[in-house]
Order: C-alpha cells, then sequence, then structure tokens
C-alpha cells in the first residue's frame, strides 16, 4: 500500500516538537511537508498537496476550524488529524478532524491512528452484516 502525503502543522513554540514528529512519520514511510503557519498550510492545501493533514491548535479556533474546512473541499479524500493539547478548546475544530489525538501521545500515537484508520477504509465491508 502506498502511502500518503502528509502535511504536518505546529505551532509548538519549540520547533524540536514538529522536528520529532517528522521524523517519526518519516520512519513510518510516509512523505511529510512541514509547516510553521497557517499560510503555509494554507498554501500547501490550496496547491493540492492532499493526504493528511496533522494540525495542533492554533491561537485561533477559527483559524485551526477554517482550514480543516478548507483542506476537506480542497482534498475530499483526504484524512485529517488533530492533536489535542487541551481539552477545553478543542470542541470547535474536534468536529471536522477524521482523527483526534491527545498529544500525550507523542508522535508514535499519531503513527498509530492513522494506520488504524487507514487499515479500517481498506477492509472490505460484509454489508450482509451490518443490514
Amino acid at each position: 500500500m502506498e502511502l500518503p502525503r502528509v502535511l504536518s502543522l505546529s505551532t509548538d513554540p519549540d520547533p524540536s516538537t514538529l522536528r520529532e514528529r517528522a521524523r517519526v512519520l518519516q520512519l513510518s514511510g510516509f512523505e511529510v511537508v512541514s509547516v510553521t503557519s497557517p499560510s503555509q498550510a494554507q498554501l500547501e492545501i490550496t496547491m493540492g498537496h492532499c493526504g493528511i493533514f496533522v494540525a495542533c491548535p492554533l491561537l485561533s479556533e477559527l483559524s485551526t476550524a477554517e482550514l480543516f474546512r478548507m483542506f476537506k473541499i480542497h482534498c475530499p479524500d483526504g484524512l485529517s488529524v488533530f492533536v489535542i493539547s487541551d481539552e477545553t478548546r478543542s470542541s470547535v475544530y474536534r468536529q471536522q478532524a477524521d482523527i483526534q489525538i491527545h498529544e500525550s501521545h507523542g508522535p508514535n500515537g499519531i503513527v498509530a491512528a492513522i494506520f488504524a484508520h487507514l487499515r479500517r477504509s481498506i477492509e472490505p465491508t460484509n454489508w450482509a452484516e451490518t443490514a
């Protein structure tokens, strides 16, 4: 199975967080484009660089929600992952992400959640059992 491209957006003030996330994703076989600002993410999305969008909370709930909405418009088959850091601030964009994972799970947890989602999406469904 060919793995989709990952667009990783992080506003963490510590750049090592973004580097570590990218390293773990790359070691797992993903091509990674890392950005540190919403405008960089918006450019990548509007250029059609789809696949998987991994984002952490931004300064504004609306800008995060807007990026998830934009991703779904430009990349309807894409997978969005929201890395939750604060349970109380996550309700607006939590609804728009395909996967939500707490940052305490770290980069390996993000990769595990992506692979679990991808496995579920390619497994055949027995429609006779779902009726």
